[in-house]
């Protein structure tokens, strides 16, 4: 019971973290845009775009090639898992 604890906090931690990161991720750009880049070099402001453009989708965590992990695939895991005991426990009775 205590492993199975450990691994659903870890499953918590794991998909916070990861929309922490998708949310930074997406105001990379935003950052960039309101410091001062445009007074760069020229291969610095090509570079910097290029990062400004790829900031746009923002980074985010796939699991089994498949799954996007974050709050939204935790909050769906945990319907899941209260529905299937909610089924069980109306078969038990």
């Amino acid at each position: 019971m205590l492993y199975l604890l450990y691994e659903v906090a870890e499953f918590i931690f794991l998909c916070f973290a990861t929309t922490m990161l998708e949310t930074s991720s997406t105001s990379i750009a935003f950052s960039i845009y309101n410091s001062e880049w445009y007074t760069s070099d020229k291969r610095s402001r090509d570079t910097i775009q290029m990062v400004m453009v790829r900031s746009r989708k923002p980074v985010s965590l796939i699991a089994v090639k498949m799954y996007p992990v974050n709050v939204e695939t935790l909050m769906s895991v945990f319907q899941f898992a209260y529905s299937a005991s909610a089924l069980m426990s109306r078969m038990i009775e």
